[in-house]
């Protein structure tokens, strides 16, 4: 079907007054309305629409609104539209939504963005789309008059370009149409009021025939000078009301769109809405002054559809719900609508919170409202408001008794017949069972009268308090939270019912019987069981909408009933097994929580908080509940140093830094409510899909890797997304990560190792060479060091001494000097092989010395050794002879030399803190003076004791194998007077051996 339509002002004398009938609408459907009570903008809505995606635009007088079905995205000046008062609206294929206000033309683009074209200088003119998203619209040059004909100025915005349309020898343009595919057709009147159309393709124009006139001609003559209705070989009419034309084109081939019929039964119509006409199906829907009618094309036959006068247009979206919008009442949306009769198939009829509904057939339907208040509503007799605290059941039969009780009475119709609390009640033929917390008595309904207080022959006392009670022929069945139970009512004893093996209890709270003679148990979080010969032989759970159960009911065609706080089940025996189907408030259920249902003859009667509904089960089942919801992915955000937008249909490549991501989406499923859940995952780090009710996820450092987020809607009744919308992007690795760098590392790595080995063999062969010259000079000063104590004049002295002890026959002074000596020798040669000894054995060696020197000079010094005796003298290492040649310059350079009467020789060996002080004492001549002997001397020795011994030190430390500080000082008396030498050396407890 082609079919377009727009607006053309023209002069005010043409007034349209179209007079309609009154007419009586069907009952309202469930509906829901959006206003500024719950976030929408204004109550003023002019026009609302549709893409191609799902999601709904409302135009009103401030801003645009964008809805998916749980969110509203508002559009205004500040996302830069031309202006918040937007009264027509287009969506061309690609999904823009064109904007038409006084002050320009605003276009919107699927991703949010805005543009404004043109500038409409306060003027509102037609506004129309092609096949091509070529917009069309008009400006009026006020500067000139009206008739001029150059007043009116026409535009195309083409390819996001405004350009201006020349249509010649047109004195007044009352419409311009788009035809079909890219023909166009300008309807122009000349001053002779002569009609032409013009194709702008062709810049041809074609005059209308004169029988092409004759229903114009015969309303301006006829019936009312006002209506013009124009109509062109059955093509199209036009209708002109106030200072606007509305011109329409439809394919068929009724010769008479607006009738004499037609014409009667309209009328009392005043005036056409703007943007008010759509096609579904054979249908075409109208508003007017009074309401919303429908044209059947096919019968050119016309009916009352909505009884709306505020409306301004309507739209029937991709899942059949009727949406219209409102100059002051916001936007409604009917889930329910017949699309031909506008009749729903859920009917409310009670806008009140019922807690309970039972009846009996069709004959009787009874309500319990929140006030504890009783009613009948099919026939509307009567109304009961007793006096209790709650009610806990409500039972009716076929002679239109209603029974009803609580915890502080039982009543049937309006009488009490018991002051007691009861919690559950069951009716059988002239019998009733009612339980209580004591037990389950059985009643003979006609003998209420004379039971005001039970008679305890007719009470069953059970342990723990029944909750639900189903009464048969000589047989009941019980539960409460322990179980099921079943029983005779003559017998006083109970006889548990095992419903699962794996509970220890179920806790049970309603009963009821099929026809087929199966029983239903209904309970608190386990679902449903069935029975069969009281064996359980299914059971429901995972398969009902939800495990806690708050009523249960059979009908007479053998379908089981279940109310829960997330919808309807209904449970039906197909063949051997068992089908299950869901209801809720996306069908049409003015909520999901179900407090009770009840249902006879394909007629449902669904209680709730928001009132009571009634819904045909066949007229339910009409409409496919069945389709996928869309899914849209509406941003893609790159957390960069803030979030930054990108576009989700193109393919990413981000830093290795860019690795935080955010997706916004929607599910589109108007029927859901808002109740849309999602499932994502992100390949290929998440692989198994996850669910979640968030519109939004974030996620945080990604590894570099290719990925693809994908996201799919399920609606509220479980129907998943046909296909998920996904985004692919792609985390760049670190350039520490890529081949290149890795290659680059690698190659450098090895020249770095190469080189360091070649360092490493270098420094081998220079610390080879140091270590050969280390070691040369060690073993030099091994051999100076053996020199010095192998001292020529020492070791001759020593011999003449013993040839003196033995030419004088003194034995055993030759025999005490000679043993020393030889033992002296040993420990040299000994310590020669060892850079560093103890300090003990270095006072060994200078003891044998000092005692060698002391026999040969007998008389000449004496010589003390003190040692601390705190010293641990192992814990110390010095080079070998250390001491020595200090103690031998003061000998022979200082005390043989002296001519005092006593000379002494004093060696102290002291702890200072965690090191040790070797002191060397002589009351000698002193240094000036010895160094004048020697110069005086003609012999050649001179002692090389002190300049080995630094030198060796020196060494020592160079070499870092010890560290041992020496000094040497002169002593002086209180004269002045040279009075010996002192010698400190400095012994660090950790030195290293060698």
């Amino acid at each position: 079907m082609d079919f377009s339509y727009m607006n053309v002002r023209v002069n005010s004398k043409y007034i349209l007054i179209l007079i309609f009938c009154c007419f009586t609408f069907s009952s309202i459907a469930y509906q829901k309305n959006y206003s500024i009570k719950n976030g929408f903008p204004s109550n003023n809505v002019y026009s609302i629409k549709q893409d191609k995606r799902g999601f709904i635009w409302a135009s009103t007088d401030k801003g645009l609104v964008k809805y998916d079905g749980k969110n509203f995205k508002l559009f205004t000046i500040e996302n830069g539209l031309a202006s918040n008062d937007n009264f027509a609206m287009l969506i061309d294929s690609k999904d823009f939504v064109w904007l038409y206000s006084f002050v320009g033309i605003s276009r919107i683009d699927p991703d949010g963005g805005c543009k404004i074209f043109g500038n409409t200088k306060s003027y509102f003119s037609h506004f129309i789309i092609n096949n091509k998203d070529e917009i069309f619209y008009s400006v009026i040059d006020y500067k000139r008059k009206i008739n001029d004909k150059n007043a009116v100025k026409y535009f195309r915005i083409s390819n996001s370009v405004v350009e201006p349309i020349v249509v010649p020898n047109c004195q007044n343009l009352l419409a311009l149409a788009i035809l079909h595919k890219d023909q166009y057709l300008i309807f122009c009147r000349s001053n002779d009021r002569k009609y032409t159309n013009f194709n702008l393709n062709s810049d041809i124009f074609h005059p209308f025939y004169d029988n092409e006139l004759e229903i114009l001609t015969k309303y301006f003559t006829e019936n009312d000078p006002t209506l013009e209705v124009l109509e062109i070989k059955n093509k199209m009419f036009l209708f002109k009301e106030n200072f606007y034309v509305n011109f329409y084109k439809i394919n068929t081939s009724n010769e008479n769109i607006v009738n004499s019929k037609a014409y009667n039964y309209l009328n009392g119509i005043k005036k056409i809405a703007k943007g008010n006409i759509i096609v579904n199906d054979e249908l075409i829907y109208m508003i007017f002054n009074k309401g919303i009618y429908t044209y059947n094309i096919e019968t050119a036959e016309w009916k009352p559809f909505l009884n709306l006068p505020k409306a301004t247009s309507i739209l029937i979206d991709q899942e059949k719900n009727v949406w219209i919008s409102t100059m002051g009442d916001g936007i409604i949306k009917y889930s329910n609508l017949d699309l031909k009769s506008g009749k729903t198939t859920i009917k409310k009829l009670s806008d009140e919170p019922i807690k309970f509904v039972n009846g009996f057939k069709n004959q009787t339907l009874y309500i319990a409202n929140s006030k504890n208040e009783i009613k009948e509503i099919l026939k509307n007799t009567v109304s009961y408001k007793p006096e209790l605290i709650d009610i806990r059941f409500l039972e009716s039969n076929e002679i239109g008794e209603v029974y009803f009780g609580g915890s502080s009475a039982v009543y049937r119709n309006d009488y009490v017949f018991s002051k007691f609390g009861f919690k559950s009640m069951s009716l059988y033929q002239d019998s009733l069972a009612i339980t209580s917390t004591f037990g389950t008595n059985f009643l003979n309904r006609g003998k209420l009268k004379s039971l005001r207080n039970f008679d305890n022959g007719q009470r069953i006392d059970l342990s723990g308090r029944m909750y639900a009670i189903l009464l048969l022929k000589g047989k009941f069945y019980s539960g409460n939270q322990q179980g099921l139970f079943w029983g005779r009512p003559t017998i006083n004893e109970l006889n548990p019912i095992c419903l699962d093996e794996s509970s220890e209890s179920v806790s049970v709270n309603g009963i009821k019987q099929s026809n087929d003679g199966l029983i239903w148990v209904a309970t608190e979080g386990n679902g449903v069981y069935v029975l069969k010969n009281d064996e359980v032989i299914r059971h429901f759970d995972n398969e009902l909408m939800d495990a806690n159960i708050h009523s249960i009911k059979t009908d007479e065609k053998n379908r089981v009933w279940v109310a829960t706080r997330k919808g309807v089940n209904l449970i039906q025996k197909v063949g051997k097994d068992f089908k299950i189907s869901a209801f809720n408030s996306f069908h049409g259920f003015p909520d999901d929580y179900i407090n009770d249902i009840y249902c006879y003859d394909d007629e449902l009667y669904v209680a709730t908080d928001e009132g009571l509904v009634q819904v045909n089960i066949n007229q339910l089942n009409k409409t496919n509940f069945q389709l996928p919801p869309p899914i849209h992915i509406n941003s893609f955000k790159i957390l960069k140093s803030t979030w930054e937008l990108a576009d989700k249909d193109t393919f990413h490549m981000l830093e290795y830094n860019e690795n935080t991501v955010n997706f916004e989406y929607s599910g589109i499923s108007y029927k859901s409510n808002g109740k849309v859940r999602y499932e994502y995952r992100l390949l290929p780090s998440v692989p198994e899909w996850l669910q979640t009710h968030n519109d939004n996820l974030t996620f945080n450092n990604l590894k570099p890797e290719k990925y693809t987020f994908e996201v799919r809607a399920i609606d509220a009744i479980g129907n998943v997304s046909k296909m998920p919308a996904q985004v692919n992007f792609e985390v760049k690795k670190h350039y520490s990560e890529k081949l290149w760098f890795r290659m680059v590392t690698l190659l450098t790595a090895f020249l770095i190792l190469l080189y360091f080995i070649l360092q490493y063999l270098k420094q081998r062969r220079e610390q080879a060479a140091e270590q050969s010259r280390i070691e040369k000079l060690i073993s030099e000063l091994r051999l100076k060091s053996l020199q010095s104590q192998l001292n020529p004049h020492f070791i001759f002295n020593s011999l003449n001494a013993i040839q003196q002890f033995i030419n004088t026959e003194n034995k055993k002074s030759a025999n005490d000097y000679l043993a020393k000596f030889a033992r002296l020798m040993r420990l040299y040669l000994n310590g020669s092989d060892s850079q560093f000894i103890t300090l003990k054995q270095e006072l060994d060696v200078l003891k044998l010395y000092c005692s060698l020197e002391h026999l040969r000079f007998a008389d000449k010094f004496d010589y003390d050794i003190n040692i601390d005796s705190a010293i641990r003298l192992e814990d110390y290492d010095v080079p070998a002879m250390l001491l020595q040649p200090h103690v031998e310059n003061a000998i022979r350079h200082g005390l043989i030399p002296n001519q005092k009467a006593k000379n002494f020789l004093q060696i102290n060996i002291k702890k200072d803190i965690n090191n040790v002080v070797c002191e060397i004492i002589d009351n000698g001549i002193g240094r000036s003076r010895s160094l004048e002997l020697k110069g005086k001397s003609n012999t050649d020795h001179r002692s090389m004791g002190n300049k080995i011994s630094k030198e060796r030190l020196e060494m020592i430390r160079a070499l870092k194998l010890a560290y041992i500080s020496e000094k040497i000082s002169d002593l002086s008396d209180e004269y002045g007077q040279s009075a010996g030498t002192k010698v400190e050396i400095l012994i660090f407890k950790r030195s290293s051996k060698k």
